[in-house]
């Protein structure tokens, strides 16, 4: 099956304190941005990639995209994650999508292959790591439950078939809030 890769990058990086979007600072002389999206450039089953950005970003990534391969697609993301989201999943034309997070630029190509299998296979694709740390669960402000045993971090890439991936999205409202896809999913 082909396959689409979206990158979100449409941050402003103001959460983890930067005065301009986090992908856009160095990590052993590259940017953020570069080492992500050379991960995915890796994968040779990925044949169309598009990184989402903010207008204010634009002309810097744009930059930078283009140095390293010319066929990636720039574009606008959104107010929101979800919105962006949403914008680079209408410039998709492959039947599988893989959306991550492009402030994970640790993320292996094989985590990425696993997750395009697991579309593959079954529809759909999470990539998650076991919680190492004990989750408690609060009730009217006590804790009511420790453990850290069936529990999972859920991470990205998160990989859909983009037809049921766009129905999705198609189906929540601007007042719903989602912090990944699966959720919307």
């Amino acid at each position: 099956m082909t396959c689409s890769a979206i990158i979100t990058c449409a941050g402003s990086g103001t959460r983890a304190g930067f005065e301009k979007n986090k992908l856009l600072q160095l990590y052993q002389n590259a940017t953020i941005l570069e080492k992500t999206i050379r991960v995915f450039l890796s994968c040779d089953f990925i044949s169309e990639l598009i990184v989402t950005t903010s207008q204010k970003d634009y002309d810097e990534f744009f930059k930078i995209t283009q140095n390293i391969c010319k066929n990636i697609k720039l574009i606008i993301g959104g107010n929101t994650r979800t919105d962006s989201v949403y914008n680079g999943l209408k410039a998709c034309s492959k039947q599988v999508v893989l959306i991550h997070d492009g402030a994970r630029p640790f993320v292996t190509s094989e985590v990425i292959e696993n997750c395009y299998n697991s579309v593959v296979k079954y529809g759909s694709g999470i990539a998650c790591v076991p919680c190492k740390d004990t989750v408690a669960t609060e009730q009217n402000g006590e804790i009511i439950k420790c453990e850290r045993s069936n529990k999972y971090l859920v991470q990205t890439p998160q990989g859909f078939l983009l037809k049921d991936i766009l129905k999705a999205y198609s189906q929540i409202s601007q007042e719903d809030s989602f912090t990944d896809d699966s959720g919307v999913y």
